[in-house]
C-alpha cells in the first residue's frame, strides 16, 4: 500500500495533464450518455405524465344539430363530463385562425375535463370575455405572451349565417372587436401544439356567454360540438355512439380519441428509441475513446515502474501501480 500511495503522488505530478484529460474524457462521456438515457426515458413516459394530470379527454362528439341540450348528454350513464364548444370562425389580430381557436360554450372545460398543465399564467375567467389562453407554438410565432393584448375579431350574426349557408370558408368578420388579455400559456392532451399552423388562441367561456349570436348566427343554426371523458375510458366510445345515435335520432359521428393518442404515443416511442440509440453510440464511442487514452498513460507508466523489479517489485505490484492514476481520474470524472 505504501508503495502505490508514493507511485500515485509521483504519478499526480508527473502525468497531472494526461490524468486530468482522462478525467475530462469520463466526465463528458458519461454527461453525454446519462442526459441521452434520461432524455429517452422522459420523452416516452412524457404523454404519459401529460394525460395522468390533465383528466384528458376519450371522445370528441362531432354534432351537427342545432341547440343540442348538452346536459342531456352529460346524464347519460358511462359519461363523466361533457365540454361542448362553438364551431364558429373567429379572427385574432388579423390571422384567421378559424377553426383551431373555439371558444367553449360552458365552463366544464379545463374543469372537469381536459385541465391543461401552465406553462405560465392562469387559466381565463369563464365570466369574462376579455381573456383568453394561447398555446406556446403561438408565443413563438407572434412573440406574444402572459400579460400581452390581443384583438378578437368577431362576425356580424348575418355574417355567421352567411358562412353556414355556405359551407366553410372565412367571412366578412365585420363584427364586435374584443380586446383580450394573454392570461395563459397551456398544454394539455387535446390542445397541444402542432408542428404547423398559425398557433391556437383559446377564448374563455365568457366570450360565448356575451357574444352567441355572433358566433351561432342570427338564425340560431349554428352548432357546438363537445369532448366527452368515459367512466370506462376509450372502450366506452361504441356504448357513446349509440346513445347519441339514440338521444338524436340519427348516426352521429363520436371520434374515439385514443386512436389519435395511440398515434403519438408511437410516435415519442419512436422518437425515444432513436435517442436511445444515440445513447448506446456515445457509450461505445466512450469506451473506444477512453480505454485506448487510458492504456496509453498505464503502458507509460508500466515502462517508467519496471526499473523497480530489480528492488522486488513484481508484475502484479507494478500493473496496480500503473493503473491507479488512470482509476483515479476516471472515478472523479465520472461523478463530477
Amino acid at each position: 500500500m505504501g508503495l502505490l500511495t508514493a507511485w500515485f503522488g509521483v504519478e499526480a505530478r508527473r502525468r497531472r495533464r494526461d490524468l486530468c484529460v482522462l478525467l475530462l474524457l469520463v466526465a463528458a462521456g458519461v454527461g453525454v450518455v446519462t442526459a441521452a438515457l434520461a432524455g429517452a426515458r422522459r420523452g416516452e413516459s412524457a404523454l404519459d405524465r401529460l394525460r395522468a394530470a390533465t383528466l384528458p379527454a376519450h371522445a370528441l362528439i362531432s354534432n351537427q344539430q342545432p341547440g343540442l341540450d348538452w346536459d342531456r348528454v352529460r346524464a347519460l350513464p358511462g359519461v363523466e363530463a361533457v365540454a361542448p364548444y362553438a364551431i364558429a370562425a373567429i379572427y385574432v389580430d388579423d390571422v384567421p385562425l378559424n377553426w383551431q381557436s373555439v371558444p367553449p360554450v360552458d365552463a366544464a372545460l379545463w374543469r372537469d375535463l381536459e385541465r391543461p398543465v401552465l406553462l405560465a399564467g392562469r387559466l381565463p375567467d369563464p365570466a369574462r370575455a376579455d381573456e383568453v389562453v394561447v398555446q406556446h407554438r403561438f408565443t413563438t410565432l407572434y412573440g406574444k405572451s402572459v400579460g400581452d393584448t390581443v384583438t378578437i375579431k368577431l362576425n356580424t350574426p348575418d355574417e355567421t349565417d352567411l358562412l353556414a349557408n355556405a359551407g366553410g370558408g372565412p367571412a366578412g368578420g365585420h363584427g364586435p372587436r374584443v380586446t383580450a388579455r394573454i392570461v395563459g400559456v397551456i398544454r394539455s392532451p387535446f390542445f397541444s401544439d402542432g408542428v404547423d399552423g398559425p398557433g391556437v388562441v383559446l377564448p374563455s367561456a365568457g366570450l360565448y356567454r356575451k357574444y352567441s349570436a355572433n358566433l351561432m348566427g342570427a338564425s340560431g343554426r349554428g352548432f357546438s360540438i363537445a369532448l366527452a371523458r368515459l367512466t370506462d375510458g376509450a372502450a366506452g366510445v361504441p356504448r357513446l355512439r349509440a346513445q347519441m345515435a339514440a338521444l338524436t335520432g340519427q348516426p352521429l359521428q363520436v371520434d374515439d380519441l385514443s386512436e389519435t393518442g395511440g398515434h403519438y404515443d408511437r410516435l415519442t416511442s419512436y422518437q425515444a428509441l432513436t435517442v436511445l440509440a444515440f445513447a448506446l453510440a456515445a457509450l461505445g464511442v466512450a469506451a473506444v475513446t477512453i480505454g485506448l487514452y487510458a492504456a496509453r498513460v498505464v503502458e507509460a507508466s508500466q515502462a517508467d515502474l519496471r526499473v523497480l523489479r530489480a528492488s522486488g517489485l513484481t508484475p502484479r505490484q507494478e500493473r496496480a501501480a500503473a493503473a491507479l492514476g488512470p482509476v483515479a481520474a476516471a472515478l472523479a470524472g465520472s461523478v463530477a
